[in-house]
């Protein structure tokens, strides 16, 4: 399945959008505090659900997030793949990010971008 979870929080979600909508091979369930439930294209947004979190967490095939230690460590742990944004202004994120690259767990994007996306989305 191509099915990309998607949890950037703080991020703008009109940013979002631009960054993701030519990956068309791919579905993105992207849930943010400030969507409803709807879909354009490839984009499904979604409002904060656990349950539903959860479930696509578990069907995903990747996870686009922040570098904060929950989500990260629960997609290690199913052994999905992870691309991390680390949070502007806070250091536990940018250390966060360094290590899991260090250790060749996830890739690592300072602003969100196409090309970096791309690139992970290449990837087994």
């Amino acid at each position: 399945m191509n099915m990309i979870l998607v949890y950037l929080p703080f991020e703008s979600r009109l940013e979002i959008s631009k960054t993701l909508r030519s990956f068309n091979g791919h579905e993105f369930v992207l849930y943010h505090p400030d969507a409803s439930n709807y879909s354009v294209k490839n984009m499904h947004w979604r409002a904060p659900s656990r349950d539903g979190f959860q479930s696509d967490l578990a069907r995903c095939s990747g996870v686009i997030c922040n570098a904060g230690f929950e989500l990260c460590s629960e997609t290690l742990q199913i052994g999905t793949k992870l691309l991390v944004k680390p949070m502007q202004g806070q250091p536990e994120q940018l250390s966060n990010a360094l290590a899991l690259k260090q250790l060749g767990w996830a890739d690592s994007m300072l602003n969100l971008s196409s090309q970096i996306v791309e690139k992970w989305l290449d990837k087994p």
